[in-house]
């Protein structure tokens, strides 16, 4: 897009046009990492800001009941470590020297 806009002319409004068409007539249905970028856009543009504490974040995301993220557990599963389990993770980091 940004191409298309500094060469001017015609170029921005076909641009976006071809975008457009792709998008809409994709044969595919989006993957989840994309599905997760566009809730990430939804959630920030329901808060008006381009930031956002982690907590808020995935409060929001699981919040988000046809998402991919939507049942997971809930924030505060997660900040126990257990992911929801009740089993402490094994997962540490090393300290290098």
């Amino acid at each position: 897009m940004a191409l298309a806009d500094e060469a001017g002319g015609h170029w921005p409004d076909t641009a976006r046009a071809a975008c457009a068409h792709f998008v809409l007539n994709a044969s595919e249905p989006a993957t989840d990492g994309v599905r997760l970028l566009a809730d990430l856009r939804t959630v920030f543009r329901h808060h008006n800001t381009d930031r956002l504490p982690t907590k808020a974040l995935l409060a929001d995301l699981v919040a988000m009941e046809e998402a991919p993220c939507g049942g997971c557990p809930a924030v505060g599963d997660m900040r126990r470590g257990d992911g929801g389990s009740g089993e402490r993770s094994e997962h540490r980091s090393e300290r290098q020297t």
